[in-house]
C-alpha cells in the first residue's frame, strides 16, 4: 500500500516539474491537466510505435533495430508534446527528456524509500513488457487464436513446474541411500560441548576426549581409549609426549565428555 501510494507520489511531482519546464519553455499549453494529457498520449504513441517496428519491421542486426526503435518512439513522444503543449520541436524534445528524467528519478527515488530492490522492481517490469508485447503481436497481425493465447497465459506456470522437475544426483542413487541422506540433513546441528556422563555409561565415551574430576580434587583431561576392568586407561598429551596412564573408575567423582 505505501509502495503504491509512493508511485503515486511520484507521478504527481513529476507531473508538476514538467509542467514548471513547459512554462519555462513559453509553452501555450502549460497547465498540469495538458502535460498530464501529453505524458499519457505521448507514452501511448511510443508503445504503439514499439509494437508496430517489432511486427513489421525486420531488421537482422538488433543494434540496428535498437537504434531505430528509440529514435522512432523519442520523436513520435516528442510530437505529443508539440502539439498538445504548443511548443516547437526543440522544446518538444527538451521536454520528452525532461519528463522521462525526472520520471525514473522519482521512480528510482519511490523504490529506494520504500526498501525495494531496484533491479528486482525493472526486470519485473520489462518481463511484464516482454510477455504484453508477445500477446499483443500476434493481435495486431491477426494470426492469434484463443489456443495461442492461452499458451502464452500458461507460459509462467510451465517454466516453475519444468524447474520443480529437475533431475538432481539423488534420482541416480538407490531408494535406501536417498532416505539416508535425506535423514542426515534434516538433523539439528549440536555444537560439541563437555557433557556430563554417568561413570555407569564410562564405556559411551571411548575414543573421545573427556574430563576426569577425581574424589582428590584434581581434574585430568585426555583421551579415553579403553575400560579396562575397573580402570579407564586415559591418554594425555605432555611436552615429553604421549602419557598412557590408567585410572581406577572408583575414584572418579565426576566424568565429562567432549561430543
Amino acid at each position: 500500500m505505501y509502495f503504491v501510494a509512493s508511485l503515486f507520489v511520484a507521478f504527481v511531482i513529476t507531473l508538476f516539474s514538467v509542467s514548471k519546464i513547459a512554462r519555462m519553455l513559453n509553452a501555450k499549453r502549460s497547465d498540469v491537466s495538458w502535460v498530464f494529457f501529453a505524458l499519457l498520449l505521448s507514452g501511448i504513441l511510443a508503445t504503439a510505435i514499439i509494437i508496430a517496428l517489432g511486427i513489421f519491421l525486420q531488421v537482422q542486426d538488433p543494434k540496428i533495430m535498437l537504434a531505430i526503435t528509440l529514435v522512432s518512439a523519442f520523436v513520435v513522444s516528442s510530437a505529443a508534446y508539440k502539439y498538445i503543449n504548443n511548443l516547437n520541436w526543440s522544446g518538444a524534445f527538451t521536454l520528452n527528456v525532461a519528463s522521462m528524467a525526472i520520471g525514473i528519478l522519482t521512480l528510482v527515488t519511490a523504490i529506494v524509500i520504500n526498501g525495494e530492490s531496484i533491479n528486482e522492481t525493472f526486470e519485473k517490469i520489462n518481463i511484464s513488457a516482454k510477455k504484453n508485447t508477445s500477446i499483443v503481436s500476434p493481435m495486431e497481425t491477426g494470426t492469434a487464436d484463443a489456443s495461442t493465447i492461452e499458451g502464452l497465459k500458461n507460459t509462467e506456470d510451465e517454466t516453475s513446474e519444468n524447474e520443480d522437475s529437475v533431475i538432481t544426483e539423488l534420482d541416480f542413487l538407490p531408494a535406501g541411500t536417498v532416505r539416508d541422506i535425506k535423514r542426515k540433513e534434516k538433523k539439528v546441528y549440536i555444537e560439541p560441548k563437555f557433557r556430563v556422563v554417568s561413570l555407569g555409561n564410562i564405556r559411551s565415551a571411548v575414543g573421545h576426549r573427556i574430563r576426569i574430576y577425581r574424589k582428590n580434587g584434581n581434574m585430568i583431561t585426555g583421551a579415553l581409549k579403553r575400560v579396562d576392568g575397573n580402570d579407564a586407561v586415559i591418554s594425555r598429551y605432555t611436552s615429553k609426549g604421549t602419557v598412557i596412564m590408567p585410572i581406577s573408575i572408583a575414584k572418579i567423582h565426576k566424568l565429562e565428555v567432549y561430543k
